[in-house]
């Protein structure tokens, strides 16, 4: 959910106040909008949105996430990172270790991955490097190509067969239906490689996606 779709949903003119605060402009929320805010956003506390929430506080909570990428096969940008102007923020329910793991987000665009989201479907990652968990067959990784000074991101599935890696990317585009192998050492966290003069490497692990509302 996006500051503006909270403060659609919460019934609010506009989602300014939502953005500044978000941005640090100002130190609170007014009363009325925090009990609004809380009704729309899943897993928010009134703890959380004026800044009380206890230090030893369990369990995930509503954050403002850093959306700094966008996944389109074919697409050649500048850098893995949007420009800061093109950079968005959602307002996401993450626990404190994935925050603390640098959980950033990254929006699917057409084409490339179709077949597992719908368009402008934001997923939540865990760069690679933080990444504690097992990474096995069906596990979606944000990868990033570099050719030349140019960079395509990309979100790809693994399959994982007979100690060999393929990375697909699900998509219904006829010129999007071939796989990338993936050096593969199990129990190991892929490493950087080389194809050409294509570099590749896996950027983040999606850990959640959060699909736009119809």
């Amino acid at each position: 959910m996006t500051p503006t779709d909270a403060a659609r949903a919460a019934g609010m003119k506009s989602a300014n106040a939502i953005f500044n605060f978000l941005n640090n402009r100002t130190k609170s929320l007014s009363q009325s909008t925090i009990e609004a805010l809380v009704k729309v956003i899943p897993g928010a506390t009134m703890a959380a949105l004026t800044g009380m929430e206890p230090s030893d506080a369990i369990g995930p909570v509503a954050r403002p996430i850093q959306v700094r990428a966008v996944a389109t096969a074919g697409l050649m940008q500048a850098s893995f990172d949007l420009p800061a102007s093109q950079q968005s923020q959602i307002v996401a329910t993450v626990s404190d270790d994935m925050f603390a793991q640098g959980v950033f987000g990254v929006e699917v665009r057409p084409p490339g991955a179709e077949n597992m989201f719908p368009a402008s479907t934001v997923l939540l990652c865990i760069p690679i490097n933080a990444y504690e968990g097992v990474i096995g067959t069906g596990k979606r990784l944000i990868l990033q190509r570099i050719r030349g000074n140019k960079v395509e991101v990309t979100v790809r599935e693994i399959v994982i067969e007979a100690d060999e890696a393929w990375l697909w990317l699900r998509s219904s585009h006829p010129e999007h239906q071939s796989p990338i192998q993936i050096p593969w050492v199990p129990g190991q966290p892929p490493k950087a490689w080389r194809v050409d003069e294509d570099r590749y490497s896996v950027a983040a692990v999606v850990v959640l996606a959060i699909v736009p509302q119809p």
